[in-house]
């Protein structure tokens, strides 16, 4: 196994968080809510056919709920 593929995602998490440590709340809890979303919409043409587009659509309420509460963002 390549170091890298372990190390990789290690690497973006501690730089995301560090970045994200720098927003004040509420700001820091928005961006989290709308990169999440963002990240399911990643999922579009990812092979999963008409369940993509209800993927998409749990995201994004969860996305609308995220803006308010931390516990959906946990789950995200």
């Amino acid at each position: 196994m390549q170091i890298m593929t372990v190390l990789g995602p290690i690497i973006v998490a501690v730089v995301y968080i560090s970045l994200c440590s720098l927003f004040e709340e509420p700001n820091r809890q928005n961006f989290n809510a709308i990169i999440i979303a963002g990240a399911g919409a990643a999922y579009l043409n990812g092979g999963f056919g008409v369940w993509e587009f209800a993927f998409l659509g749990v995201v994004t309420f969860c996305a609308y709920q995220w803006l308010r509460s931390y516990s959906f963002i946990d789950v995200g």
